[in-house]
């Protein structure tokens, strides 16, 4: 008898512990506290954003808080806003965004699923005017501050030392084979003949395109090559500038960059950026985490780290510079008053028909 009532005891002191470890366990998953055990951050597929912040995970993990944060990756507009969905689910801390026409940033905040900046004073006083200009005008006016300017990566023309920056005695090597660069080409134009072609479509701008090749002195060889053919053809040949992204730079041999210089980016820059949104939370707790991760991605050091990694430029002023290129590069875009951003054009509906007129020009 006294065996029975002690394994009955036994039993209901085993069920009274599981239920009260379940209903434990069940309130920390409801108030968020379990799920900050782990948070993600999301990441375009592409583009050697999810390489740039691996290295950086557990510092990030450290300095927030959290005992894990990992990476979630998206390819489509669509799985963007999935992911701005889920936020609160998945315990989402930011996302990473490449201002592109492919992601546009006003669907992104008309969505009303973010969390604004909580010190967007400290973002406009670390982000050069040009740029604040340049996000401020893609979407409508609101109080409220959604974005936070993290990497730029901007066009920049090269020369050599032993010869000149000046254009009218060097020509230009462009690359057109891919649609990116046939973007930076339309983006630079706009940005060396600003105002004229600040809002020319494609029809018009191909209609342009004898004046615009004529006064840019474009090599015709250049256009068929790609860009990786270009920077060798670029050394060995004299007179010639060339037209790449401030991040092909790091391809350069060290003898390389000792040969060159960058050409002044003039009031009027091209460049493309990244982004860093917070989605919405619903608990206080998750919010505190998202204010918290919003000061920490605006430490300088931070945003030099993780730019570097990828080779881009941090947008935040008062990061330090990687080596001569870039701050000189950063001291021109504080001093500019105009920007084009490459991703932002419209694909060109018939490539063919863009490059043959071209090649017609040549002849």
């Amino acid at each position: 008898m006294k065996a029975k009532q002690a394994v009955r005891i036994f039993v209901f002191g085993l069920f009274f512990t599981s239920l009260l470890l379940v209903s434990i366990i069940f309130y920390l998953e409801l108030s968020g506290k379990l799920r900050d055990r782990s948070a993600y951050i999301v990441l375009p597929n592409e583009g050697g954003y999810v390489e740039s912040w691996v290295p950086y995970l557990s510092q990030l993990a450290r300095a927030l808080d959290v005992s894990d944060l990992s990476i979630k990756t998206y390819t489509t507009n669509e799985d963007l806003h999935d992911y701005i969905k889920k936020a609160d689910a998945l315990n989402i801390l930011w996302i990473e965004v490449p201002l592109s026409s492919d992601f546009p940033i006003t669907d992104i905040i008309e969505a009303d699923l973010l969390t604004p900046l909580y010190n967007s004073q400290k973002v406009l006083e670390s982000t050069p005017t040009v740029i604040q200009k340049t996000f401020f005008s893609l979407y409508y006016s609101s109080e409220y501050t959604y974005t936070l300017p993290f990497t730029m990566n901007p066009l920049v023309q090269i020369y050599k030392n032993s010869e000149t920056e000046d254009g009218e005695k060097n020509t230009l090597l462009i690359p057109l084979q891919k649609e990116e660069d046939r973007k930076n080409f339309i983006s630079f134009c706009r940005t060396t003949f600003y105002p004229y072609l600040s809002s020319m479509e494609e029809e018009n701008l191909l209609s342009a395109l004898p004046s615009l090749l004529a006064y840019l002195h474009i090599d015709k060889t250049s256009i068929n090559y790609q860009k990786s053919e270009i920077i060798p053809y670029f050394f060995k040949n004299n007179k010639k500038n060339v037209l790449i992204n401030a991040s092909d730079l790091a391809s350069f041999s060290v003898e390389q960059r000792l040969a060159v210089s960058i050409a002044s980016l003039g009031k009027t820059i091209s460049s493309d950026f990244s982004y860093l949104i917070f989605p919405q939370r619903t608990s206080d707790l998750h919010n505190e985490k998202i204010r918290s991760a919003q000061d920490y991605l605006l430490i300088p050091e931070v945003a030099f780290n993780i730019a570097s990694k990828r080779n881009h430029l941090p947008v935040n002023v008062e990061s330090i510079s990687k080596n001569v290129f870039n701050d000189f590069i950063k001291k021109q875009i504080r001093q500019a008053e105009n920007c084009f951003v490459p991703a932002l054009e419209a694909d060109i509906e018939n490539n063919e028909l863009f490059l043959k007129s071209i090649k017609i020009l040549f002849q």
